[in-house]
């Protein structure tokens, strides 16, 4: 099985597009708009309220990797730090400052393992808030070099690698996991490789646009009788409405709801669409901006005038929002609370 390889869904249409739709369509193809997040903070605290995101003081951000061979086993290594000594786990660490998600994975990955990685797609993102605020970015990938780090070759990063089976990991049988955590992360990059192209997310990979604050772009469809609709803030420039302060899923939606509508809305999540991050300089870019796709059937009174519903009138945007509805379209997202 050759695991570098993905479909690419973008829009080719010559027809006119708005700008929203536009940047829809951009969203939908993994870019998310280049305009600073000033311009979108619809959803700001009062002044003084809010802190920037900074890397390691109050905010930690944990890259992994999801890596396959041909014969559908994962690269796994044991852990050297005193705490989890001898358990297994994926290839993760923290980001540092001053590095992007990209730089920071393909470092874990050669200093736990001991192999050159080649991202290609981000396959998976959680957070939390139980044991302090972070988030964690999985991706998959290939192989382009080094070798797997043996007994001989341990260090303060690891022990050593080695190639599993997932079956060997679900039952743990030949060695002890760090966390059960990174079970349902593999199960997730597994079932994306054999779902067929058409029903897979194409490559994910950050856009390098530096966000001085954690946030969480919606874009949020409604359905109303055979059209489309997407969920926009008109003050300034008219775009899609940015939760700042957090990439929490359901803390944004709530907060979103709360401030647009007259009543609760029913939302189904449908996953990631796009991701943003720079990380340097350090202290003003640290911040993570996570383009998030939702849907509701409802057609609940809008209660401030700043939001209204714009149409797709785009054909082929249209289409293609029709199948990114479906969850495995999108990038899945976890919060852990």
């Amino acid at each position: 099985m050759d695991y570098r390889y993905y479909s690419h869904h973008v829009i080719n249409s010559q027809m006119a597009m708005t700008d929203i739709e536009q940047t829809v369509g951009e969203l939908l193809s993994g870019q998310p708009p280049n305009l600073p997040v000033s311009k979108y903070d619809i959803m700001r605290k009062k002044a003084g309220e809010s802190r920037p995101a900074i890397m390691n003081e109050n905010l930690t951000i944990i890259v992994a990797a999801v890596i396959f061979n041909d014969n559908g086993q994962v690269v796994m290594v044991q852990e050297a730090k005193p705490g989890c000594r001898r358990k297994w786990y994926l290839p993760a660490g923290r980001v540092n400052p001053n590095e992007t998600l990209e730089e920071a994975v393909k470092r874990e990955v050669l200093e736990e393992s001991g192999l050159m990685f080649k991202p290609t797609t981000i396959i998976y993102i959680d957070t939390s808030l139980i044991w302090g605020y972070w988030v964690r970015v999985t991706y998959t990938g290939y192989i382009t070099g080094g070798h797997m780090k043996t007994l001989a070759e341990a260090d303060e990063e690891s022990l050593q690698a080695k190639w599993c089976s997932l079956e060997e990991i679900k039952s743990h049988e030949m060695f002890t996991l760090r966390g059960e955590d990174i079970v349902p992360i593999i199960s997730t990059a597994f079932q994306f490789f054999n779902n067929s192209p058409a029903t897979r997310h194409a490559p994910i990979l950050p856009t390098q646009h530096p966000h001085k604050h954690m946030c969480m772009r919606i874009v949020l469809i409604k359905q109303r009788q055979n059209n489309l609709e997407v969920l926009v803030c008109t003050e300034d420039v008219p775009h899609l409405p940015v939760i700042k302060d957090s990439v929490m899923y359901n803390d944004s939606i709530w907060r979103l709801d709360k401030d647009a509508f007259k009543s609760s809305n029913i939302y189904l999540s449908c996953g990631v669409i796009a991701v943003e991050h720079c990380g340097r300089p350090h202290g003003v870019a640290d911040g993570v901006c996570i383009n998030f796709l939702v849907t509701t059937d409802t057609n609940r009174e809008l209660v401030n005038k700043k939001y209204s519903w714009f149409p797709i009138c785009n054909p082929e945007l249209d289409m293609l929002l029709r199948q990114r509805l479906c969850k495995t379209m999108n990038v899945p997202y976890v919060c852990h609370s």
